[in-house]
């Protein structure tokens, strides 16, 4: 069964099995984002009409509307299909949901939808929820529909704006989600990827240029990190006619005053050099998805000063400790300190713990 894909985040590109679909016409394509960015309900064929033809006659608008959805059924297909992308009625019309379709802005609506649902203690530390946000951010490949334009219709570029805005705020906010998760857990480079990607949709954003600052200091590019201040304040004085606020000054006359320093005697080895003493594993660990999630939520938590397993004897609480150290070796977090808490009747199997 062929699959219809829609990418409305960044250019509009339509494809079926992974070819790319060519319409005579702009307000086809118009007709079929439409449908599918609000594919939730159906729409009745006067709204449509009315939508994308608004200076004709009614009767004018629906025979073009009748022939823009003859025009796509026939270029996707649809009618040969035994479970049609359109829901298509006398006096309505619907994305259908249920055929075999794939839509970046509903995947990128889900994905987030999944992260506001979860229960973590924040999202910064959640490791299943940066998979999410990452999965996301991946979607996001511009703003929505971008450079397309229909030109007598004001109702159909309101509507493109005020979503292509509400997604452009998610897309910023799951980005700066993902900067504070992978700065918290050491990663400097990513942090800045994702700070860098803030500053590609939103040159003028100071805070992404602080988080640029900060992952680039923490990296020892210090010299680096005082040049996107100066990259900062020539963004804003010509995009917005101010300077940088007091915070990203604070930081750059911290970051200069370290800069001027000798660096000090006996810095910690860089990430992927810290010796730990896990025992090697023989047998692969198998299940516990969501206790290691839980576990690296924890850890991932500047909060969180110890971690204790408690259990009956024979459950797997060491072996659920090792693997969750180890992940968060593998990950780039610096085990700083390591702790064995004993109970009665019980074994508590101390973890690597931030400060």
């Amino acid at each position: 069964m062929p699959q219809l894909q829609l990418n409305l985040l960044g250019p509009l590109h339509i494809m079926l099995d992974g070819v790319s679909l060519a319409f005579r016409y702009e307000k086809v394509r118009a007709l079929v984002a439409y449908l599918a960015a609000e594919a939730d309900r159906p729409h009745t064929r006067s709204e449509l009409a009315g939508l994308l033809w608004p200076d004709s006659p009614e009767v004018d608008a629906r025979r073009n509307l009748s022939q823009a959805l003859f025009q796509l059924r026939q270029t996707i297909g649809d009618a040969d299909q035994a479970t049609p992308w359109l829901i298509v009625t006398r006096d309505t019309l619907q994305f259908n949901t249920a055929a075999d379709q794939q839509v970046d802005v509903s995947e990128f609506d889900r994905l987030l939808a999944a992260c506001a649902a979860h229960a973590h203690e924040a999202i910064d530390t959640c490791p299943a929820c940066a998979e999410r946000l990452e999965q996301a951010a991946a979607l996001y490949r511009g703003d929505f529909l971008q450079h397309f334009q229909i030109d007598d219709s004001l109702a159909f570029e309101e509507w493109t704006v005020f979503k292509r805005e509400g997604l452009h705020r998610r897309a910023l906010e799951a980005l700066d989600q993902l900067t504070r998760y992978h700065a918290q857990r050491g990663v400097h480079d990513e942090a800045r990827r994702y700070a860098q990607r803030q500053l590609d949709l939103e040159p003028w954003r100071e805070e992404a240029h602080r988080q640029v600052m900060q992952a680039l200091a923490a990296s020892g590019q210090r010299s680096a990190a005082l040049e996107q201040y100066e990259v900062c304040r020539k963004v804003l004085l010509e995009e917005l006619g101010v300077e940088p606020a007091a915070e990203t000054k604070t930081l750059y006359e911290r970051l200069k005053r370290a800069e001027a320093e000798p660096p000090e005697a006996g810095l910690a080895p860089p990430l992927g050099r810290w010796r730990t003493s896990l025992p090697m594993q023989v047998t692969p660990f198998l299940g516990r998805d969501q206790e290691l999630a839980a576990l690296a939520g924890l850890l991932g938590n500047p909060d969180c000063r110890l971690v204790t397993l408690i259990g009956p004897g024979g459950i797997g609480k060491t072996r659920l400790a090792v693997q969750a150290a180890a992940q968060q070796q593998e990950d780039g977090q610096q085990p700083q300190r390591q702790r064995i808490g004993e109970q009665p009747d019980h074994v508590a199997t101390g973890l690597p713990v931030k400060r």
